[in-house]
């Protein structure tokens, strides 16, 4: 089972705050692509 699976099963359905933290996860930091919050959603 993959982390993408283990998070669905804990929750009822994907929301922003948790695509953004899977986002962070993904990018590097201190980049352009390192934006906050309120920017993505």
């Amino acid at each position: 089972m993959n982390e993408i699976n283990k998070t669905a099963n804990k929750t009822k359905s994907y929301t922003i705050a948790s695509f953004y933290n899977s986002y962070l996860k993904d990018i590097e930091p201190n980049t352009i692509y390192d934006i906050d919050y309120n920017t993505y959603r």
